[in-house]
């Protein structure tokens, strides 16, 4: 009981910081996207010192897969200007971190300086409020209002180009893990731990109830039709659902996807249809179809 009154007593205590936090300043930007898997928002000037904090709120949608991670807030390429937050899997789950652009003194020198945490781990459909901050110094990245991770860098931040902050993106090379964006804003200056345990608070309580991992083909279909134009998600989803259909036997629909996944497959950077074509016969087996594996398979010896 005492440590259950001590949650009740560390929450209260959380929802009114996020109140006063709220009233005291308001953020340079708050976007919330609507019935969307993605926003942006144009001609976003941080300010000549480039401090900031960014927190944001999502949840990771679908089960881990192969890669390096996704990006789900970026201002700039967070490559040769800016930063890029982003999410990787790490043990079955995801794990945060961040990239920051930085100049190069010498040809040897990185041109990114990159800060990841491995604890804690999140699972898919878990709410997650993920918050950077940079004071000049010290970048620190904090899940659901605890700090994570921190690291000296006292480099100046590299402008981005095109001054856009986007959020719920991949890209940039990395693979895409498709989250439903609830809320991002970002400040001109780097908040206390206080402030950012304030706004996780506020931001998570804007979750919708229910949000889960998508592993069923229905699921998959809504998300994808909030993907709207997004290239990299719609190329996820579109494979995660061509699978779906086969692992729950809906034939047609499975290999009008395979279809599609095949012709894209051969304008990769190299040609991956082998690669898909394998896939798809393991595929084809665990469904039950056996000999249509085997004839997929003669067709690529």
């Amino acid at each position: 009981m005492k440590g259950k009154a001590l949650a009740v007593a560390a929450g209260a205590l959380l929802l009114a910081m996020s109140s006063a936090v709220s009233a005291a300043e308001a953020p340079a930007a708050d976007m919330r996207p609507k019935d969307a898997l993605y926003a942006s928002q144009g001609d976003f000037d941080l300010g000549g010192s480039g401090v900031y904090t960014v927190a944001t709120a999502f949840v990771p949608l679908l089960e881990i897969g192969s890669g390096s991670g996704g990006v789900v807030f970026a201002h700039g390429s967070g490559y040769f200007d800016g930063f890029r937050m982003r999410i990787m899997p790490h043990r079955g789950r995801y794990t945060v971190g961040i990239d920051v652009a930085q100049e190069k003194p010498t040809p040897e020198s990185d041109q990114v300086h990159s800060l990841s945490a491995s604890e804690p781990r999140i699972a898919s459909g878990e709410p997650l409020a993920f918050a950077a901050s940079w004071d000049g110094r010290v970048v620190r990245l904090y899940v659901n209002g605890r700090e994570v991770a921190a690291c000296g860098h006292a480099k100046p931040l590299l402008a981005p180009r095109n001054r856009r902050i986007e959020f719920g993106c991949g890209g940039w090379g990395l693979p895409y893990y498709p989250i439903l964006p609830i809320r991002a804003r970002v400040w001109r200056r780097a908040l206390s731990a206080a402030e950012v345990a304030a706004a996780a608070a506020e931001d998570l309580k804007s979750v919708p109830k229910g949000v889960q991992a998508a592993k069923t083909s229905a699921a998959l279909e809504r998300i994808l039709a909030k993907a709207g134009s997004l290239p990299l998600a719609r190329e996820m989803l579109e494979e995660r659902l061509a699978f779906a259909y086969l692992a729950e036997k809906k034939f047609g629909s499975a290999e009008e996807y395979f279809k599609k996944l095949f012709a894209r497959a051969a304008h990769a950077p190299y040609d991956a249809r082998f690669e898909l074509r394998e896939r798809w016969a393991d595929a084809l087996e665990a469904a039950g179809r056996a000999s249509d594996a085997a004839a997929l398979r003669e067709q690529v010896r």
